[in-house]
């Protein structure tokens, strides 16, 4: 499956979306438990069948954080077999610069908050990233 890891940015500052829940349609992972306020996420999820990577990008973007899409980056191509079901799983990593900084409400599921962060400031209760390895991701832009 091809499944979009979207890095929403606003100007000069990144954004993630605090969610209880998993992002939406996605499992959480193991460590969720430890983190009761919900844990932070970038937008994601699955191209469909004839769309275009940025009707793609658009079209989560506003599902998942609704605000719209001015322009997006391809930045890297992740390719890796995944363990819980031995598919081949294709990610691209996308910048999104959007046209505002989203608000806190219900995408998908509920967004309980928006954190803004540049390099120097990254958080560190990120659900699928390390705050080195997005520090190493981030510093290649």
């Amino acid at each position: 499956h091809i499944t979009f890891e979207i890095v929403l940015k606003h100007k000069r500052r990144y954004i993630a979306l605090r969610r209880h829940d998993a992002i939406p349609g996605h499992e959480a992972p193991i460590h969720a438990k430890k983190y009761p306020k919900g844990l932070l996420y970038f937008c994601h999820g699955l191209i469909r069948y004839d769309e275009s990577a940025e009707s793609c990008v658009a079209r989560i973007v506003k599902e998942q954080a609704g605000v719209c899409v001015n322009a997006i980056r391809f930045v890297y191509l992740d390719s890796s077999v995944q363990g819980k079901d031995n598919q081949w799983a294709i990610t691209p990593h996308i910048i999104a610069e959007v046209d505002k900084i989203p608000k806190p409400g219900r995408y998908g599921n509920d967004v309980t908050e928006v954190v803004t962060f540049d390099v120097k400031n990254i958080p560190n209760d990120f659900g699928w990233w390390s705050q080195k390895e997005l520090m190493e991701f981030l510093r290649k832009l």
